[in-house]
């Protein structure tokens, strides 16, 4: 059921809110939102395991919420891409939620298992929902060629390794990759599908990257000084 439950949480429901929010607005925008993965990861982590957050932590936090404030207001060719910065926040806050989870309930368990049984269990769970959704027109050969792609190599050995990470360095480390997502998401998108950056996108990616920056730095103490400096 952990296995269920966190493949739902980790793949289902994120990636459907990603595809839908990719299909209204640049794919810029849920790559902007899925760095608020590090954020979502110290705060579940402070709710749920009263894992301690501290005021720079904190400010982070604060930050990276207005930079999705700022994405949320912006506009593309007159569309407001609101509802695509929406879908990428609760994304990104189901990633937070389910990396806790991993990390406390399936430390045990290899990722590679970890990887093919959560996957499996979000197949599962969005067959359903997928059924009566199939195009009725067939589907190019391209298309099969792109979802197999995402699913063996962007997700299934993604996973793998970002799995094996998380048993080794915790949620809240492992999760800083996501720092990368929105520098290389905008990069190929203005390379290949010739997308543009706002200046709202370009701002809202650095509140969001500079808090999840500002949130991974910690506070540590001298025990025979007592002195407290900042540390990377």
């Amino acid at each position: 059921m952990r296995l269920a439950g966190i493949g739902i949480l980790n793949s289902a429901i994120p990636f459907v809110l990603f595809a839908w929010g990719a299909e209204r607005a640049p794919a810029g925008i849920g790559a902007i939102t899925n760095a608020m993965t590090v954020l979502f990861t110290a705060l579940v982590a402070f709710v749920l395991y009263r894992e301690p957050i501290g005021r720079q932590r904190m400010i982070g936090l604060l930050t990276g919420f207005f930079g999705v404030i700022v994405l949320a207001s912006d506009s593309t060719g007159g569309i407001g891409v609101w509802p695509a910065a929406l879908a990428g926040t609760l994304a990104a806050l189901c990633y937070g939620v389910a990396l806790n989870l991993i990390r406390h309930y399936l430390s045990d368990v290899p990722a590679s298992a970890v990887a093919a049984a959560t996957l499996l269990s979000a197949g599962i769970f969005l067959v359903p929902f997928a059924v009566p959704n199939w195009p009725e027109h067939s589907i190019p050969l391209r298309s099969w060629l792109s979802a197999v792609a995402l699913g063996v190599i962007c997700t299934g050995a993604a996973f793998v390794v970002y799995y094996r990470l998380i048993n080794r360095i915790g949620g809240s480390r492992a999760s800083t990759v996501t720092y990368l997502i929105p520098l290389f998401s905008v990069l190929w998108a203005w390379i290949v599908l010739g997308e543009q950056l706002t200046v709202r996108m370009a701002a809202s990616a650095v509140c969001i990257l500079g808090g999840v920056a500002l949130s991974q730095r910690s506070q540590t103490v001298r025990p025979a000084l007592g002195v407290t400096y900042e540390a990377d």
